[in-house]
């Protein structure tokens, strides 16, 4: 019998086989590939008694055959069953039957899989990871007028991170976090290129994106590189990125101006530039492509977009230069802070930038060029997603957007970033959407060391070994709704530009103490004052917590093989001896 092309919702097949889970099926029941007269394309069915109910079907027309298998163990209650496309486009052999009772609208069944995430193929993961953007410069995380309606959207349909920290505040270092799943000091890299010490990771160290590689992943790269300046993201894996000049060559042959850096750091108002034609534009025309591409993979895709923005200097075009007057945005609540009894190395920040006197009437339009180029990121990041959409991808890929860390933008008068491990800098965005696997709407307030967790999270989704070397834990969990057993957070600085600068921050719910290994230490109660403007750490009332928090960063020093913790740095911390 042969049937005509034709597609056809089905709603629920019963198997009789069900009912002896989680034992494997007969193998007889898989032993060949069968073809359907009918045709449905995968979707998310559920084990309900002894049938498997669809949950979200998805329908094509006829034409792909059905190459599975089940895992050794067979699936269980409580699992989800993927179908891949069924055929109907060749004679059926009744000689093929199987043993199935169908109650649905098709009489013969070939291969089944069990995959993790209910997904007819191996999941696919689009991540955009942009650089020095505040945690509360989004609308979703409470900012006033802030226009994001794109990521506001995506946090909507997937779920908000809270409680995300960068585990280095530097952009350099954190990339590496996240490729590796390490802490700065355990792969090496603390500092940026131009500084110091700019030691890479060693080669040969595992990162993430290798691992998924090894998966018959499809890896494409767009944006910011900053991880090494000797090896290109094909040592890494990634199949193609842009060449670092690709932008510039395209920028020519569109017979725009040269770059404008007038006022240097502080950004400017871009003249003869459309939104179209920058930089933000051209990295998502190229990473839609590379969405093209990746869905004609046979296996999954990683594509990874790495905007430079909205790191400094903010140089915007209309009308996202004027999306924000300066006088329509008010100080930010810590921005007259004076600094006392906190490291004077804070106060030599400001001297070294020359904006020690600087008053909100000078650092208002730089803000609101900051969130001007917010705007305009979320704008493009929302073309990104619409194409995901019509290529039909949404169902099967997990979307991530996140930074490397934040920004002071004017916060306790400071620019940049560098010696210090305020909120504005530590904490991130973090938003991940994955239809049937993350409910729409959620929110997870438990610690999440973003980048390290990433790391451990896409080897997780791509069905890839972890790797020893890394230390982060799975996100997957609490995208389900679960929550981690973190009662803190902990993040660590080395210095950069100005040289060496040891740090290292313990965060929980009520209390931040960092520790300056030459500097005056600093300790924050969170609840009475959240905009951290003072310093705690010589009130005898507190002595009690600055004591428990120097144990805990010891403690976590010693887990992580920090090489600060010799016996003199653990003296100092744990008899209290630390300034």
């Amino acid at each position: 019998m042969h049937e005509k092309n034709r597609s056809l919702r089905v709603t629920a097949i019963s198997f009789p086989f069900l009912s002896s889970l989680p034992l494997q099926p007969p193998p007889s029941l898989f032993s060949s590939a069968h073809v359907c007269h009918r045709s449905v394309t995968a979707g998310v069915w559920q084990i309900q008694g002894n049938s498997l109910q669809l949950q979200t079907p998805r329908v094509e027309p006829l034409g792909a055959e059905l190459l599975a298998s089940v895992a050794s163990a067979g699936p269980g209650p409580g699992h989800t069953l993927a179908l891949d496309t069924l055929t109907a486009d060749r004679t059926y052999s009744s000689g093929e039957r199987s043993h199935c009772d169908p109650q649905g609208p098709f009489s013969d069944v070939a291969h089944w899989r069990t995959v993790m995430g209910s997904m007819s193929k191996s999941p696919n993961i689009l991540l955009i990871h942009s650089d020095q953007h505040r945690y509360d410069c989004l609308g979703v995380n409470g900012h006033p007028f802030i226009e994001t309606a794109n990521l506001d959207r995506l946090a909507a349909e997937g779920m908000n991170f809270t409680h995300a920290f960068t585990p280095i505040p530097l952009c350099t270092p954190a990339r590496n976090c996240l490729l590796h799943g390490q802490w700065s000091f355990q792969h090496g890299n603390i500092m940026n290129a131009d500084s110091e010490a700019p030691a890479e990771p060693p080669v040969g160290l595992p990162s993430f994106s290798r691992q998924l590689r090894d998966q018959d992943y499809y890896l494409a790269y767009v944006g910011k590189w900053h991880v090494s300046t000797t090896r290109g993201p094909d040592a890494y894996g990634f199949c193609e990125f842009p060449s670092h000049d690709a932008y510039d060559q395209w920028r020519e042959s569109q017979g725009c101006p040269p770059a404008e850096y007038a006022n240097g750091w502080f950004g400017e108002t871009v003249s003869g530039r459309t939104p179209e034609q920058t930089h933000l534009a051209w990295c998502a025309d190229q990473t839609i492509d590379y969405l093209r591409k990746g869905a004609d993979h046979e296996g999954g895709f990683f594509i990874r977009w790495d905007p430079p923005e909205p790191h400094l200097p903010n140089i915007v075009p209309e009308p996202y230069a004027s999306m924000y007057p300066p006088e329509t945005i008010p100080p930010w609540p810590n921005f007259d802070d004076p600094l006392d009894g906190k490291p004077i190395v804070q106060r030599q920040q400001l001297r070294t930038w020359k904006i020690d006197d600087w008053t909100w009437e000078d650092w208002a339009p730089i803000v609101g060029r900051y969130l001007g180029e917010i705007s305009l990121m979320d704008a493009q990041i929302g073309r990104v997603l619409a194409a995901l959409e019509e290529l039909g991808l949404v169902d099967n890929t997990l979307v991530i957007y996140t930074t490397d860390h934040g920004d002071e933008c004017g916060s306790h008068g400071m620019i940049d970033k560098h010696f210090v491990m305020y909120d504005e800098l530590v904490r991130v965005p973090l938003i991940a959407r994955w239809p049937g696997r993350i409910e729409p709407g959620s929110r997870c307030d438990s610690f999440v060391s973003h980048e390290i967790d990433l790391a451990t999270t896409f080897c997780e989704v791509a069905g890839a070994p972890v790797p020893e070397t890394f230390q982060g834990q799975s996100l997957i969990p609490l995208m389900g709704g679960g929550r981690n057993d973190r009662q803190d957070i902990l993040s660590a600085y080395h210095g950069n530009q100005f040289g060496l600068f040891s740090q290292r921050m313990v965060r929980d719910r009520r209390w931040k103490y960092v520790w300056n290994a030459t500097a005056e230490d600093e300790l924050y109660d969170l609840d009475s004052d959240p905009h951290e403007l003072t310093n705690r750490t010589g009130d005898p009332a507190c002595a009690g917590e600055l004591t428990r928090l120097r144990h805990r960063l010891i403690d976590w020093m010693r887990q992580t093989n920090d090489p600060l913790c010799n016996e003199w740095i653990v003296t100092q911390l744990s008899e209290d001896l630390s300034i």
